[in-house]
């Protein structure tokens, strides 16, 4: 399934990395031009804590087209 999660902050980034850990094709956008930046070239999320592991994104932008 497609998913575009709006917003790369916490909880956005949380449910990025879960999707895509869930082999879930994720889209991860965010108004702020530098939160997305190193996002953008690693298009990965490493997630610790009471959940582990690595969501592979899609794409990650700041242009919402």
């Amino acid at each position: 399934m497609k998913y575009a999660v709006l917003g790369a902050g916490n909880v956005g980034q949380a449910i990025s990395g879960w999707l895509a850990m869930h082999d879930h094709e994720v889209w991860l956008y965010e108004i702020v031009e530098e939160k997305v930046v190193a996002l953008a070239k690693k298009k990965e999320i490493h997630l610790q804590g009471a959940l582990e592991g690595v969501g592979k994104l899609a794409n990650v932008s700041n242009d919402i087209q």
